[in-house]
């Protein structure tokens, strides 16, 4: 397994836009929901970079 395979995909973009759009809708402040949709980005390749690195080391178990 390649950590291409964990790139993020438009319906992933599409649907942190969503919830940027809700947020600064809710809270009316641009930075926090920019601020929020950035680290909803951060959050899904850090955790596709951790998954890749446990199946690598499984496969070097096995």
């Amino acid at each position: 397994m390649d950590a291409n395979d964990f790139k993020l995909r438009k319906s992933q973009i599409a649907a942190f836009m969503v919830i940027g759009a809700g947020l600064y809708y809710l809270t009316g402040s641009f930075l926090m929901s920019l601020g929020i949709m950035l680290l909803l980005i951060l959050g899904v390749n850090l955790l596709a970079t951790w998954i890749v690195s446990k199946r690598e080391q499984q496969e070097e178990g096995e």
